[in-house]
């Protein structure tokens, strides 16, 4: 369950930083439309911009890395649970038949005793 934790946590965290990158890109796109002064500065615009564009497509490859990471621990998780579960279950089986098991010896060994005191009283009052 930790594990799946951590995996969940990096995950939002992985898509809070994409949503970060989207925000700035959105914010630097806005901020050039007011005007370019020179060619070198129009260049030097694309080229932050195309950098944005590829750490943000970067983001969103480990996003969809984190998010398969969190469904196959998830399921790891799940297996776990319903492993344990079934182990529980064959737990409560076998002390369930040891309970009857020991509720039969008992009745046997009553059964016993009361035959046992029967046969005295028989034999005594012969």
């Amino acid at each position: 369950m930790q594990e799946l934790a951590h995996k969940q946590q990096a995950l939002t965290e992985g898509e809070a930083q994409l949503a970060e990158l989207h925000l700035f890109q959105r914010e630097y796109q806005h901020g050039a439309e007011r005007g370019v002064h020179s060619m070198s500065e129009l260049l030097n615009r694309q080229q932050f911009l195309q950098r944005i564009n590829d750490a943000i497509g970067f983001q969103q490859r480990l996003v969809e890395q984190l998010r398969e990471a969190v469904v196959v621990q998830r399921q790891v998780w799940l297996q776990a649970r319903n492993r344990a579960k079934a182990l529980g279950g064959v737990a409560q089986h076998l002390q369930a038949d040891d309970d009857r098991a020991d509720e039969r010896k008992e009745q046997r060994d009553a059964d016993e005793r009361s035959l046992r005191q029967n046969s005295k009283k028989h034999w005594d009052q012969a």
